[in-house]
C-alpha cells in the first residue's frame, strides 16, 4: 500500500509504503508526512477511503473516530471532497499496488 499526500498549494509529495492498510500505518503516513514536510495544513482533504469516511449519506458525513481523534491531537480539520469530484482534492489518490 502507498500513502501520499500532495500539499495543494505547492504540490511538494510526500510518499511511503507499507506492507497493509491498517489504520495504525494510515495514521504513521501522516505523522511521517507531517515530520518531512515540517509542519502541516490546517485542513486535510480525503476521498471517500474507508479510513477516513465510515458512512456518507449525501452531505451527512461519518468520519473514523480514530482519525477525529488524531486530527484534533494534531489539529487539522479533516474534510471530505464531494462524490466523484476528484478534481476537488490533490492530483494522487491511494493506491492499491503497481498494477492498477
Amino acid at each position: 500500500m502507498a500513502f501520499v499526500m500532495v500539499l495543494s498549494w505547492s504540490r511538494q509529495i510526500y510518499l511511503r509504503f507499507f506492507l497493509d492498510a491498517r489504520m495504525d500505518r494510515f495514521l504513521a503516513g501522516h505523522a511521517g508526512a507531517f515530520a518531512a514536510l515540517s509542519g502541516l495544513p490546517r485542513i486535510l482533504l480525503y476521498d471517500n477511503l474507508s479510513s477516513a469516511v465510515l458512512e456518507r449519506q449525501g452531505d451527512a458525513i461519518r468520519f473514523n473516530p480514530t482519525l477525529l481523534a488524531f486530527a484534533a491531537h494534531h489539529r487539522f480539520e479533516p474534510r471530505p471532497v464531494a462524490v466523484a469530484r476528484g478534481n476537488e482534492y490533490g492530483v494522487v489518490k491511494k493506491c492499491r499496488g503497481a498494477s492498477q
